[in-house]
């Protein structure tokens, strides 16, 4: 049965409104992009951090001893020490009382209210204050020691100990972790603050050429009025003024390298370095010039030189050859080689090192093997 439709009440149909759309998607879009942002931020930043520290040079932890006493370390982009204190301070050491040892090239300095007490080997000097007896060994002191091999301290301390049958503590570096420090003229001090020798004591050791230098404190261990006679910087401030007579400058040789095997020792330039194909080869900072170690099982050879002088130096026989042959087997690249042989005697041809360089280098090669030769020592053979 149909349905009777007025007119005008027909249903329209219902119109339907768009839902406002959620905020929520966009928002979790932008705090997605802005995480990756800031992470990408985060991570640049460290990655640049760490290419810095990367590129940033490590210094090490020397000390150089100030003309006041006080020590200074290495710092800045290149290492170098701060500057030691103002000139002000130096002046404490102007007036001071002049100690020299021209046998064994040294000096340093001591205040006026000092003096120097009688010593006996291997002590050289002994310092104390005119106020305190010399009885106990009250007093500064700087021994010496000869030193054939150049053996570097902590060495030649443990040879020491080796001949030494009392069973005492010789070595300081036993006892200690030394604080690595340097005088004003360049020579690497091992300083130790509080050890046993005899009494609580400081020292100092380095080494110089063929040489031992030990400077010992002996006041705190003895001396019961010594804190108004010894100050605790008078130790640092006399072992500042030291100096060797024979350096106008800082002797270049005394920070080189030590090669050292069981048949000889030398010291060579820091820019040097062994060969990664041989131990026997040392290659240096200049393309012309190179150092080859011949041990004893082996021998000092080359057929394609000519011997142009033999003389003796330092008790060690020298011997200059030049490139004469020329040929495949003699090819080279420099028309001008030069090789300079150390050895033992004329006719012993091993051990012994063979100096290479070319004579285009000419007396900056020769002044370099002539400081090489300076530091060159055969070592003593056990029979």
């Amino acid at each position: 049965m149909e349905k009777n439709i007025v007119p005008g009440q027909m249903k329209q149909p219902t119109e339907v409104q768009a839902q406002p759309a959620k905020p929520w998607p966009r928002i979790v879009l932008f705090l997605v992009l802005g995480l990756f942002f800031v992470g990408g931020l985060v991570f640049a930043a460290i990655k640049v951090g760490v290419l810095t520290k990367q590129q940033e040079k490590a210094c090490t932890t020397e000390a150089k001893i100030c003309p006041d006493g006080s020590t200074v370390g290495r710092t800045g982009p290149n290492c170098e020490f701060a500057p030691c204190p103002t000139q002000a301070v130096q002046n404490e050491t102007a007036n001071w009382k002049t100690y020299t040892h021209n046998a064994l090239n040294f000096s340093l300095q001591y205040p006026p209210t000092w003096q120097i007490a009688a010593t006996s080997e291997p002590v050289v000097v002994a310092l104390m204050p005119k106020m305190l007896k010399a009885t106990n060994g009250q007093f500064i002191k700087l021994l010496w020691y000869e030193n054939k091999n150049l053996l570097d301290p902590e060495a030649f301390y443990e040879e020491l100990e080796k001949n030494n049958y009392s069973g005492d503590p010789i070595s300081p570096f036993r006892q200690e972790e030394p604080i690595i420090k340097k005088l004003q003229s360049g020579e690497v001090v091992y300083y130790f603050d509080k050890i046993y020798c005899v009494a609580t004591c400081r020292m100092a050791v380095w080494a110089y050429k063929d040489a031992i230098y030990e400077f010992v404190d002996h006041t705190k261990g003895f001396a019961t009025n010594h804190q108004q006679l010894v100050r605790d910087s008078d130790f640092d401030l006399i072992l500042s003024t030291f100096r060797f007579l024979d350096q106008s400058q800082t002797d270049e040789t005394a920070n080189w390298k030590t090669y050292r095997n069981n048949d000889l020792s030398f010291r060579y330039p820091q820019e040097w370095s062994v060969s990664s194909v041989s131990d026997y080869v040392i290659t240096s900072d200049l393309q012309k010039i190179s150092l080859i170690i011949t041990p004893s099982d082996s021998t000092l050879m080359n057929e394609c030189m000519q011997e142009i002088s033999t003389e003796t130096k330092n008790n060690l026989t020298i011997k200059k050859f030049s490139r004469v042959i020329t040929g495949e087997m003699c090819a080279t690249s420099d028309p001008t080689p030069r090789e300079i042989w150390v050895m033992k005697s004329p006719t012993v041809y091993a051990p012994g090192i063979s100096y290479n360089y070319s004579s285009l280098e000419g007396s900056r090669a020769e002044a370099i093997f002539n400081q090489i030769l300076s530091t060159f020592r055969f070592l003593p053979q056990e029979d």
